[in-house]
């Protein structure tokens, strides 16, 4: 992307970039568009109270992580709760809408499991004793793909309702997170947040196989690995010779202890759809990047006077949930998509 012109900066950064941004100010200011993966950009201009608050027109949120950050700094907010008079902006969100809803889940279980056993030969799903911690809409998809395999599936959510479904459907239930992950070859984590920490990770079995299907470095804690690890090395995908310069498929560890654990991290804890693979490898992902642009220029759009949609009333400050939605009913999103990928989806 900087061969192309992009400035390019690590999540790590962002805090300096945007100090770098505010510094940068000048009358006539161009507006400010924010399109975010993750929640990162959103919460510190409004902690930090950036002066470029009031030149952002503003955001698109693609994950519910995204959101929960967002929700967090809500309510770390001392003078409201309320996120629309807190927020100085709109933000028109995508996890809300029915596309990423409805579609997406089963897109993105499907490619956890390809993508499992496309880094590794070690597992061979059928008969697998499997781990699964967070039985929400993307757990679930997971769930489904490795029941069709024939693994036996554990799972574990805090959430009631999740483990009704899951139990109803078929899977066998864990009272703990560390009930989930005992005695199983391959653990994943679907909750989007912290999911194997200190409390689950000792109790992982020798060999055991640990993968995240959420969208950034959270799930594992890889870094309790790392201090309680003896020895750690890279291994190769699907387990050929690691080559200088190549692509690897992960870090095994050898945990201290009576006796030692070989813990083997796919994609050293990051999400193993976008490790070594080309993101969503599935026409379905051109669907949600459809959404992101669309919803990106309907903001730009209202704030440009030549634009015939400017005498439209704006969005409202604050997660704008049901925006997506109304953008999908006017631009036949959904539709195109099916026309395009689906034609049989529209018979009958």
């Amino acid at each position: 992307m900087e061969q192309e012109g992009f400035t390019v900066r690590s999540v790590e950064e962002i805090g300096s970039f945007i100090r770098e941004k505010e510094a940068a100010l000048r009358p006539g200011q161009p507006p400010l568009l924010i399109v975010e993966d993750g929640g990162y950009v959103v919460p510190q201009l409004h902690r930090g109270r950036s002066a470029l608050l009031p030149h952002v027109i503003g955001a698109v949120e693609q994950t519910t992580k995204g959101l929960r950050a967002i929700e967090t700094w809500g309510r770390e907010n001392q003078a409201t709760g309320d996120l629309d008079q807190a927020m100085q902006f709109p933000l028109l969100s995508v996890p809300d809408s029915t596309i990423k809803l409805g579609v997406e889940p089963s897109i993105i279980g499907d490619q956890v499991v390809q993508c499992i056993q496309g880094l590794t030969n070690h597992i061979v799903l059928q008969g697998a004793q499997v781990g699964l911690i967070g039985l929400g809409s993307i757990g679930m998809e997971v769930f489904h793909r490795l029941r069709a395999t024939g693994a036996h599936v554990t799972g574990y959510d805090t959430q009631l309702s999740r483990r009704v479904q899951f139990h109803i459907r078929g899977g066998r239930l864990a009272a703990t997170p560390a009930d989930a992950v005992r005695d199983k070859r391959l653990v994943i984590g679907c909750t989007g947040g912290p999911s194997l920490d200190a409390e689950g990770l000792p109790h992982l079995s020798h060999g055991c196989f640990l993968a995240s299907a959420s969208s950034d470095r959270l799930e594992i804690d890889w870094q309790w690995l790392e201090a309680h690890a003896d020895i750690k090395e890279r291994f190769g995908i699907r387990d050929e010779k690691l080559q200088p310069g190549r692509m690897w498929a992960g870090t095994r560890y050898l945990l201290r202890g009576q006796p030692q654990k070989e813990i083997n991290l796919l994609a050293d804890g990051y999400p193993v759809t976008f490790w070594g693979f080309p993101g969503m490898p599935h026409p379905g992902g051109d669907l949600v990047m459809t959404v992101m642009l669309i919803a990106a220029a309907a903001l730009a759009a209202r704030n440009n006077p030549r634009s015939n949609r400017r005498s439209a009333s704006p969005y409202p400050n604050g997660i704008c949930r049901q925006a997506v939605d109304q953008l999908d009913e006017e631009y036949k999103i959904l539709l195109e998509y099916a026309q395009h990928y689906h034609p049989e989806a529209l018979r009958g």
